[in-house]
């Protein structure tokens, strides 16, 4: 039963130990002059390494957690969120290089998902540059000096915010549109 144990779906690192144990076990068998100890001792090694076979994780739960990983998009988050993120998601895809359990697939899938839960959404700028767009274009004949002046004031200090927005979140960028 156990020469026909298919190692290939155990960790590499256990299935090693198994093989070696297996392989212990028969050269014992084939031994004339073995002891009852002996045999007794590699049976215990056997059933030792047997019990310590850890299985690889399946290929769907690799892929689960691949796909969950293409999910997220650094154009989408502010900078400052991503950059502590981006630690986490490179050791995980470090860590799918290699072989892992169904354990090791669980524990990274956690730590991807307490990373993005730090992630902070980037602003749509869209709504604030189309108007930034249209006051830009703008007659200026048709305000009062005065008004066309703050307007203008506004939109200088409102462009000035804007050079830093890989920060900027949704509430952010709304607080400037209501200030145009």
């Amino acid at each position: 039963e156990l020469d026909e144990l298919d190692t290939g779906k155990y960790m590499t690192s256990t299935a090693d130990v198994f093989k070696e144990a297996l392989k212990k076990a028969h050269e014992l068998i084939n031994k004339e002059d073995a002891t009852k100890e002996e045999l007794d001792e590699a049976l215990k090694e056997l059933q030792d390494a047997r019990a310590q076979l850890v299985l690889k994780a399946s290929d769907d739960e690799v892929k689960t957690l691949k796909a969950l990983m293409s999910q997220y998009n650094e154009k989408d988050y502010t900078a400052s969120s991503w950059k502590e993120f981006e630690k986490v998601y490179n050791s995980i895809k470090a860590s799918l290089e290699n072989e892992n359990s169904s354990e090791d697939i669980k524990k990274l899938t956690d730590s991807l998902n307490e990373a993005a839960g730090k992630l902070v959404k980037r602003a749509d700028l869209s709504g604030l540059n189309a108007m930034l767009d249209s006051i830009s274009k703008m007659d200026s004949k048709k305000f009062t000096s005065d008004s066309y002046s703050k307007l203008m004031s506004t939109v200088a200090e409102i462009s000035k915010k804007l050079e830093n927005s890989a920060d900027m979140t949704q509430d952010e960028a709304d607080a400037l549109t209501k200030e145009l």
